[in-house]
């Protein structure tokens, strides 16, 4: 699909969605080519894992195993960190926030 069309990522999500559309908000997070399975167990993982490996094989999809991380318990998704307790700043993207000093005047707010 030649990516220098403006409606490209549109049309592009529009293909994931209706792959993934038996996971997608049940255990499958798709976004463009960014793709997160999420799990409860690790045996629920692997079946989760196996239907999305599956599913990518039946529609020819191809996966790049440099860019795959498989069983983590956390990760960078989206620019943001996604872990079992929930979605979070990713801390690299908000350090300039964290490093601000705090405003020494009322027009400093």
């Amino acid at each position: 699909m030649p990516f220098s069309l403006k409606n490209t990522s549109m049309m592009y999500q529009r293909i994931v969605d209706t792959v993934f559309k038996g996971q997608k908000g049940q255990n499958v997070e798709a976004y463009v080519d960014d793709i997160l399975i999420r799990s409860k167990s690790g045996k629920e993982h692997l079946s989760y894992l196996r239907e999305t490996l599956d599913t990518c094989l039946s529609y020819n999809i191809k996966l790049n195993p440099l860019k795959s991380i498989f069983g983590a318990a956390y990760g960078k998704f989206l620019g943001h960190m996604v872990s079992i307790r929930g979605i979070e700043a990713n801390p690299e993207e908000i350090q300039a926030i964290l490093e601000m000093d705090p405003p020494q005047t009322i027009e400093g707010i």
